[in-house]
């Protein structure tokens, strides 16, 4: 879990402490490695998580943006993070012509 949030192991450790104490998450044992232990979302979490995620959808500056342009953003955005084109020509560029 550290490596994936980008912080060091005791780092990561602290988090989850915290959130255990608020009743968010729990430890539980590993369903077939007992030296690891999975972190679980509560009910309490869960409906954070689900609130936070509501939040930010309803206060996106992007939530004004209908269908067709939230897709055209995320292929731009896709483009720019894996660095490959998302498609072969975007609508709305011109080509310039050579006589």
């Amino acid at each position: 879990m550290a490596d994936r949030l980008g912080c060091d192991a005791s780092t990561a450790t602290s988090m989850i402490d915290r959130l255990e104490k608020r009743g968010l998450v729990r430890r539980v044992p590993h369903p077939t490695d007992r030296r690891v232990k999975v972190v679980q979302l509560t009910e309490e979490g869960c409906a954070l998580r689900d609130g936070v995620i509501r939040h930010s959808a309803e206060h996106s500056p992007f939530a004004r943006l209908d269908r067709d342009s939230r897709l055209r953003l995320h292929a731009l955005l896709r483009e720019v993070a894996d660095g490959s084109p998302s498609a072969p020509a975007a609508e709305g560029h011109h080509r310039e012509e050579r006589g």
